[in-house]
């Protein structure tokens, strides 16, 4: 009889072989020659790699593991998500920061559960330890996308309305928000520059927005 979670390892692993043998058809192909063929092959790899990322978090899921090597929690950590609160320049409530190191993917691709699912895990696990959360009513969140200046921002840069961001405000609005209506929510967005992709999400009081603004634009 067929064990199940050895017969999804061994798809994935055929998978990842192929996932290989396109990344190394892309590094050999001549990029001045056919760039649009280049970009496109770049954009189906990482769209691959997402997937294959998936199935394989569900494989580790479907087998009993202690909570020290909770599969999302580890994800989380890979990818590099980072939660913080500060109260420094505040009077009760604090701002809250959620970095994400890469840009999140356009509208009606695929989504973004790749991290939205770690960044849950990250969130809870941030409220156990820290044992408190802000709880905003009248708040803005502020956005903003931050293009590696090194690859090339110019023609990187996407419009604001086109960045898939809903999988990660239901989560913001699952742990941070007392309603995500637009009387009670405001939202900001900025794309910037800086030495690595990436996202980085700030939550805060209506009243702390024009201090925080006025200090994103100090030199």
């Amino acid at each position: 009889m067929s064990n199940p979670i050895l017969d999804n390892l061994a798809k994935a692993g055929k998978k990842a072989q192929a996932l290989v043998n396109e990344i190394e058809a892309l590094v050999n192909a001549d990029i001045k020659l056919d760039p649009l063929y280049f970009m496109r092959g770049t954009h189906d790899v990482a769209i691959s790699s997402e997937y294959l990322t998936l199935s394989l978090r569900n494989i580790a899921e479907s087998m009993p593991i202690d909570e020290s090597r909770d599969c999302m929690i580890n994800a989380a950590d890979a990818l590099g998500i980072e939660i913080t609160r500060d109260i420094s320049d505040c009077d009760v409530t604090g701002i809250t920061t959620i970095k994400i190191p890469a840009l999140l993917p356009a509208r009606k691709k695929n989504g973004t559960k790749f991290i939205a699912a770690p960044f849950f895990a990250a969130m809870i696990r941030f409220r156990n330890q820290t044992g408190y959360m802000e709880n905003y009513t009248h708040c803005t969140i502020a956005v903003e996308h931050i293009y590696n200046h090194k690859l090339g921002f110019h023609k990187r840069i996407r419009d604001h309305d086109n960045i898939e961001l809903k999988e990660i405000f239901d989560v913001i609005n699952t742990f941070l928000l007392t309603d995500d209506s637009g009387y009670y929510v405001s939202h900001f967005y900025n794309s910037d520059i800086g030495d690595e992709d990436s996202t980085r999400i700030t939550v805060m009081e209506n009243h702390h927005f024009p201090h925080w603004i006025l200090g994103k634009n100090r030199p």
